[in-house]
């Protein structure tokens, strides 16, 4: 199954400006839809490697590489500008940073954890450097997971940087703020070291220490702006259950304050990623994730008023967060962060199915919920003051759809129907969609196609056909601007 060469697919796109002012501005490139493609569904069928690919809006496409036949896994970890990260193989594979649309070659062979989430692999705000922690696979069968951060430059794709023993960190324009464990003889985390690198020297900044003789810190996340880091700390003492801790740190004046603390309904483990923190827009807010008991990949939302220091619970249970065997990505934050999305499952099993929940960092209150039901929804991606979802069902008979939820009034509509699943990318100026659509539901081989989406009209094309009598799947991954080499070398 291949992607066809070349289909005139602008006019049913139909991604021109509808008014063209009297002096337009030069135009930037037009952005290239990257695609995980030719992918068995039975993977394990023989196959001769599957490829990845880039698509124009038009539905020309050339290749980028070709992955070896023991390639299951293809994720995107992270854009930023012109920049873009990915992993590619099974358990163990290679890490990617792409300038444009031009691939180099891997920057990093690494365990397929180190492509978690925005903590583990992330880029600096500007986009200058990116950061990924090199776990061992035996990091995610301890008490909790370290391993060694590594920072490129985006630029040349060299490593600039490199720090053991990480927990936590946050890039940010001109340095990282870091968080390492320090273990006692038993082979606990006895101190906590909040570090700051300015891009040339690493110092300590301060150093934490658990409550009492017998605790230890059992997990951590951190999140910085300016010089202002706030620090979630998991802390363990025996016999006694767990707690959360929240601490404010003020790196020019290396002063900690604990802003506030708590019991946990439950234990913070290494392959689970239930403690994670936001600071709000506004700065009054800290929000952040903590176990509920319920089980090892489900938490409860909390926030801290900075101004009187309360605790009020957003989300009292069950809030759905990525675990070691599943690293779909379960949080979204918009890109100003002033919205945050998550998934609410149902306490009991089979029951009450699955709601999406939007919470309003800067007004923590009761957060937009969309009953899904016993439907699934991914694809989660923010626009302004609109979230754009994709909500699929199990059954192979039915349909899902594409669906925007208004976040200023809090209902949802359909955008689009058809048998969606995964990731929906969408372009820089929001018009042009991608994702995987199922098709040849009543054949005996289904196959997943790649298709285009209008997103003011609904209008879908196939950008890649994964082909009846040949079953294989293609995955959008994302859009990319190429730079003006990309557009030399590929004749534009």
């Amino acid at each position: 199954a291949t992607a066809p060469e070349s289909t005139d697919l602008a006019a049913t796109l139909d991604v021109t400006p509808e008014s063209t002012p009297e002096a337009t501005p030069e135009l930037p490139p037009d952005p290239e839809l990257l695609a995980w493609i030719d992918v068995p569904l039975d993977r394990t069928a023989a196959r001769g490697g599957s490829r990845l690919t880039l698509i124009s809006r038009t539905g020309s496409t050339r290749e980028v590489a070709q992955f070896p036949p023991e390639t299951t896994r293809v994720i995107p970890c992270g854009a930023s500008g012109r920049y873009f990260a990915l992993y590619a193989g099974g358990d163990t594979g290679a890490l990617y940073l792409m300038n444009g649309t031009t691939l180099g070659a891997p920057v990093l062979l690494s365990y397929r954890l180190g492509c978690f989430d925005d903590r583990t692999a992330q880029f600096a705000p500007d986009g200058t450097r990116f950061g990924v922690i090199d776990y061992n696979p035996t990091a995610f069968t301890k008490e909790y997971a370290d391993g060694v951060l590594r920072v490129y430059e985006t630029e040349t794709r060299g490593e600039v940087a490199s720090f053991e023993d990480i927990i936590a960190y946050a890039l940010t324009a001109d340095g990282a703020a870091l968080v390492r464990f320090y273990q006692n003889a038993r082979g606990e985390a006895a101190e906590a070291a909040l570090n700051w690198w300015d891009g040339v020297e690493n110092r300590e900044i301060l150093t934490l220490t658990p409550t009492g003789s017998d605790c230890r810190f059992t997990s951590a996340a951190i999140t910085v702006r300016g010089s202002l880091g706030i620090v979630s700390l998991g802390h363990r003492c025996t016999g006694e259950g767990t707690d959360w801790q929240v601490y404010a740190v003020d790196f020019e004046t290396r002063i900690a304050t604990l802003a506030a603390s708590g019991d946990s309904g439950g234990a913070y483990v290494a392959y689970a990623r239930t403690n994670n923190v936001w600071l709000s827009p506004d700065g009054a807010h800290i929000l952040l994730t903590v176990p509920d008991g319920v089980s090892v990949r489900t938490a409860a939302l909390l926030a801290i008023n900075l101004n009187d220091l309360s605790v009020t619970q957003v989300i009292d249970r069950q809030m759905l967060l990525p675990h070691h065997e599943d690293v779909q990505n379960r949080l979204w934050l918009s890109p100003d962060g002033a919205w945050l999305a998550a998934f609410i499952t149902s306490p009991t099993p089979g029951v009450g199915g699955l709601k999406l929940a939007v919470v309003n960092l800067d007004e923590p209150g009761e957060p937009l919920t969309v009953d899904l039901g016993m439907d699934t929804a991914d694809g989660v991606i923010f626009d302004g003051s609109t979230l754009y979802y994709v909500q699929s069902t199990s059954s192979l008979t039915a349909t899902g759809s594409v669906n925007a939820l208004d976040l200023t009034l809090g209902t949802p509509r359909r955008v689009v129907r058809g048998l969606f699943s995964g990731r929906l990318v969408v372009t820089a100026d929001q018009q042009t969609g991608a994702l995987a659509l199922t098709d040849g539901i009543s054949d005996e081989q289904p196959h997943r196609d790649v298709v285009g989406l209008n997103m003011r009209t609904g209008t879908l094309v196939t950008f890649y056909d994964g082909g009846i009598g040949t079953p294989y799947a293609g995955e959008p991954l994302g859009w990319l601007i190429p730079n003006e080499t990309d557009i030399t070398q590929s004749g534009g």
